[in-house]
C-alpha cells in the first residue's frame, strides 16, 4: 500500500518562534520578585534556597525551547488526507453510528460531494417533512465546519440524517 506524506512546517507556539523561552525557575523568581531591585546577594540566597545556584553564575534566565528544539518552528510529516483537511480542500465529515449498521466513523469528501449529497438529501426529505434547501444546506454545512456542536432541533437532525445516508450512497 503506498502512503504519501507530506512535512507541516509552523511556528512552534510554546516560544513564538524565537527558539528559546523562560527558565521555570526564573518565571517562579519574578512572581516573587515582580519589581525587581534585589541586590545579586539576594538574587543568589533566593536561587540557593530553591536547590539552582552554583557559584559563581545564576542559571541563565533563557533556555532552549523544548517543543522545537530551540528550532522556532516544529516540522513533522502528515499525511496526504491530513494535509487536504487543513487547507480546506477535503472535508472530514463526521457520520453518526447506527445500531446495526456498519458505517464508518467519517468520511472525507470534497465540498462538490457535500453539495451533492445536499440536494439529493434535500429531495428525500421533502417526502417526509417540509424543510428548505437553506435550511438544510446551513444545516450540514454548520456541522460539517463544527463537528462538536449538537444538532439542538429534531428538523436539525432530520437534515443531518438525510445528508448522511446521501453521502454514503454517493462515497465509496
Amino acid at each position: 500500500m503506498r502512503r504519501y506524506l507530506l512535512i507541516e512546517e509552523f511556528t512552534c507556539q510554546e516560544c513564538h518562534g524565537s527558539g528559546w523561552v523562560q527558565h521555570p525557575l526564573w518565571a517562579r523568581y519574578w512572581e516573587a520578585n515582580p519589581g525587581g531591585g534585589l541586590t545579586v546577594e539576594e538574587d543568589q540566597t533566593w536561587f540557593r534556597e530553591q536547590g539552582e545556584y552554583t557559584p559563581p553564575h545564576l542559571i541563565p534566565e533563557e533556555e532552549p525551547c523544548v517543543e522545537c528544539e530551540g528550532a522556532g518552528k516544529i516540522r513533522r510529516e502528515v499525511d496526504l488526507v491530513t494535509a487536504l483537511v487543513a487547507i480546506g480542500l477535503l472535508y472530514a465529515v463526521p457520520i453518526t453510528p447506527l445500531v446495526g449498521e456498519e458505517r464508518p466513523a467519517s468520511v472525507y469528501v470534497t465540498a462538490q460531494q457535500i453539495s451533492a449529497a445536499i440536494a439529493a438529501a434535500v429531495t428525500s426529505i421533502k417526502s417526509y417533512r417540509e424543510l428548505s434547501a437553506a435550511y438544510v444546506a446551513q444545516t450540514v454545512w454548520g456541522r460539517v465546519q463544527q463537528p462538536h456542536l449538537p444538532l439542538h432541533s429534531e428538523s436539525g437532525q432530520d437534515a443531518w440524517n438525510a445528508f448522511q445516508d446521501a453521502l454514503l450512497e454517493r462515497t465509496p
